[in-house]
């Protein structure tokens, strides 16, 4: 997992050009687009490989199988674990399509191979917990990992986030015993922080500010 502080005027008027932005459904190519979803469901960003769009009601059933997989869960907090259930499934999609309009360009996103539509699992840009940061994160089936998936969409988040949205610090946290996952944050640019506490679970925390992710590109 992984978040960010918001930058002051500048990212204000990014976010309200966001907003504009996300106000109109953007149609996603025939291609990029499973048959079975409306033609209105918005794709957010694009790599080689993969794509995100917002969620949609059909996305249900594939959230109740990635929580319900304990590879997945390992290092989860102990209530997520327990309440990997269909309805908890059902409210998730339902807070992420409603979050859509409350935090214009902010959310979870299904995550979906170019190739042929598959969703993988979920990436995120949102708001940390109770903080006034954005998270990054994201949480694939195991048949995806170690194929660097989750670099590749995160390095796209991040650009998304620093130069659609304007912010200025994007933070990550995962599981101290999670080594993929920090190897995936210190690839795109993070570095850690400090120890922390989020979602009932002890964290490792980790920053990446916009100068920083410039300097990482030259």
């Amino acid at each position: 997992m992984a978040s960010a502080h918001r930058s002051a005027r500048t990212g204000s008027d990014r976010r309200a050009r966001a907003a504009e932005r996300f106000a109109t459904p953007y149609h996603c190519p025939p291609d990029r687009r499973d048959f079975s979803l409306e033609d209105d469901v918005k794709c957010i960003v694009e790599t080689e490989r993969l794509y995100l769009r917002a969620f949609v009601p059909e996305d249900v059933e594939m959230i109740y199988r990635l929580n319900s997989d304990p590879d997945v869960m390992r290092h989860m907090p102990d209530h997520a674990k327990a309440n990997a259930s269909r309805e908890s499934a059902e409210r998730m999609v339902e807070r992420s399509m409603s979050s859509y309009e409350a935090h214009p360009g902010l959310g979870i996103w299904p995550t979906c191979l170019r190739e042929d539509d598959a969703c993988i699992g979920w990436t995120c840009l949102k708001q940390l917990d109770d903080t006034d940061e954005i998270e990054l994160g994201y949480r694939f089936f195991p048949e995806h990992w170690g194929k660097g998936l989750a670099t590749e969409i995160s390095r796209e988040v991040v650009r998304y986030g620093f130069e659609d949205l304007g912010l200025q610090c994007i933070v990550g946290i995962t599981h101290p015993e999670n080594a993929a996952s920090r190897r995936v944050l210190e690839k795109v640019g993070f570095r850690y922080e400090r120890d922390a506490h989020h979602f009932g679970i002890d964290v490792t925390y980790y920053v990446l500010e916009t100068t920083a992710s410039a300097e990482g590109e030259e």
